[in-house]
């Protein structure tokens, strides 16, 4: 079988799949909160209420890795911390020691690489993503990556996702009012066919 590589597009498609969607429904009112302050937040130039300087520096990195800007918005350019730090002194208070304790842990794993003083954010792309390899099992980057995913495909009325551009790298169609076809994943299995007969 032909080998490919699984574009920007299927990758995030398959992640924000990945979420689950029992989890998303549950949690989505607290969600859009999150993301309409990180909307404001990032407007206005707004401080962290729950990460420091430091810790958001590291997981604004992470982030950008999950989901890197290419020829759409990436996760820096989403807001997507504004909506990770409001998350994590919300619904997703619960993270928070694990997400801090694999910040230290990264910056220790950075510093043995030689990292400078700014830490892993500092690294080159190539030894960051190295150094997220060695930890993509870990409790930390699943909700690194869950949080950065839930920021960058909010609806854009509550914050994140600016333009929308998250729900065109995953074929979302926004739509005022839904009827079938509702994108392109059923626009093919609902046509009418031609020369129609009932059965």
């Amino acid at each position: 079988m032909e080998q490919r590589s699984v574009t920007r597009r299927e990758f995030a498609a398959a992640s924000a799949s990945a979420l689950g969607r029992a989890w998303l429904l549950i949690h989505l009112p607290a969600a859009e909160a999150a993301a309409a302050w990180a909307r404001v937040a990032a407007r206005e130039g707004r401080g962290l209420q729950v990460l420091t300087a430091a810790e958001a520096r590291t997981l604004a990195a992470v982030a950008e890795l999950i989901l890197p800007a290419d020829d759409t918005p990436g996760a820096r350019d989403l807001g997507v911390i504004h909506f990770i730090d409001r998350a994590l002194g919300s619904f997703a208070a619960s993270m928070l020691d694990t997400i801090r304790a694999g910040i230290a842990d990264l910056e220790a794993a950075a510093r043995e690489a030689g990292a400078p003083a700014e830490g892993f954010a500092a690294l080159p792309a190539e030894r960051q993503r190295a150094l997220l390899t060695d930890i993509e099992s870990s409790d930390f980057f699943f909700l690194a990556r869950t949080l950065t995913l839930l920021g960058a495909f909010a609806d854009p009325a509550y914050g994140g996702n600016r333009g929308g551009a998250g729900w065109r790298l995953i074929g979302f169609e926004n739509r005022g009012a839904y009827e079938p076809p509702f994108g392109h994943y059923d626009r093919v299995h609902t046509a009418t066919p031609s020369g129609g007969g009932g059965a």
